[in-house]
């Protein structure tokens, strides 16, 4: 597994400036599933060249909504320098990948704060792996990839 701290966006909290954040911070929150992530959540796109291959010689990493932290969600916004999705129409929750050395820019939303994070990460064939991310000291956050078995749910 492995991990790293990244920081987040705002922490401002003062009277009506934080009101108005909050507020702002909701309506795009109740987009995202019209405009952001709604259009690539599920999907499972393709982050290599060439022809398809079967998914068995393909890695799956996946991102996705946070078991432990309510208002949180993961996507996958790059793969070796390749961009996939923007902010607009959202960046995607599951990448199919070649087996092999690869870096990933995941996207880390926790409540109304978000950041992004660059991850080296090394994966197997017919293998899932979940991306994921929690809130840590300060305004920063922590990233974690994990091989999920079979017995996971994805």
């Amino acid at each position: 597994m492995f991990s790293e701290k990244i920081p987040l966006g705002f922490t401002e909290k003062s009277g009506v400036k934080a009101l108005n954040k909050w507020l702002l911070g909701l309506v795009l929150l109740l987009s995202y599933g019209c405009v952001g992530i709604g259009n690539l959540a599920g999907v499972q796109v393709k982050a290599y060249e060439g022809p398809d291959k079967p998914v068995s010689e393909l890695a799956l990493l996946l991102g996705g909504p946070l078991e432990v932290q309510g208002l949180g969600y993961v996507t996958l916004a790059e793969v070796d320098n390749k961009v996939y999705g923007n902010e607009l129409k959202g960046y995607p929750d599951q990448l199919l990948v070649t087996p092999g050395k690869h870096q990933v820019k995941i996207k880390c939303m926790l409540g109304m704060d978000y950041g992004f994070l660059l991850l080296d990460v090394e994966v197997k064939a017919n293998s899932r792996y979940r991306l994921s991310c929690q809130r840590a000291l300060g305004n920063t956050a922590t990233a974690q990839i994990k091989e999920l078995n079979a017995t996971d749910q994805s």
